[in-house]
């Protein structure tokens, strides 16, 4: 099921966590929310820049909420290869990351796993 395997893909960078929720599972960087894992469709949280392309190409993604610098994105699971979702996650982990404060990133970036 694509929902596990993102799920491991996400797990498996410094720092992260999963919190679980009757509806979906909850994918989180330090104190940072970044994916929700619903039942057909990923809610991630991306900078606005790549958001925004992403909405000019997919007709299949939805802006859900802004939040500072970043932008909440809807994207239905079937509308997106695995790859490319794993490139979003990507990208929002480093994102959200450059974010934390130094002694932050550097402490997580140091965690061996």
């Amino acid at each position: 099921m694509m929902k596990d395997t993102i799920k491991d893909y996400f797990l498996d960078k410094p720092g992260t966590f999963e919190d679980h929720d009757r509806s979906h599972i909850t994918l989180n960087l330090a104190s940072e929310k970044i994916v929700e894992l619903h039942q057909n469709y990923v809610d991630i949280k991306l900078n606005k820049s790549i958001s925004n392309q992403l909405l000019s190409k997919l007709d299949e993604v939805k802006p859900i909420q802004d939040e500072g610098e970043f932008q909440w994105s809807q994207i239905q699971m079937d509308a997106i290869s695995f790859s490319d979702l794993c490139e979003l996650i990507d990208q929002s982990y480093e994102s959200v990351i450059s974010t934390l404060p130094e002694d932050e990133q550097r402490e997580i970036l140091d965690l061996e796993w």
